[in-house]
């Protein structure tokens, strides 16, 4: 099974790091909804998903992108060569 990791929106996701695109008003309620339609979308494919609280003072933390790797049965991951 897939595990996705989640956050709430943060309070202050208005003011989240914008590097690619000019920054415009961020309607709070919209993030909101949205994120939520997303949470449902990974759990309608089939995803564990685990919800963790918002985050004030980390903004842009809606989605841990960062990739884990499960350990192996014994509990070690496997050497990298």
């Amino acid at each position: 099974m897939v595990l996705a990791i989640t956050r709430a929106v943060s309070p202050r996701f208005a003011e989240c790091e914008i590097t690619h695109i000019e920054r415009r008003p961020i309607d709070l309620d919209t993030a909101r909804a949205q994120h939520s339609a997303y949470v449902n979308a990974l759990k309608r494919l089939g995803c564990q998903v685990i919800e963790l609280p918002a985050e004030a003072d980390y903004p842009d933390s809606v989605l841990l992108r960062t990739p884990l790797y499960p350990a192996g049965a014994g509990g070690h991951y496997p050497a990298r060569s």
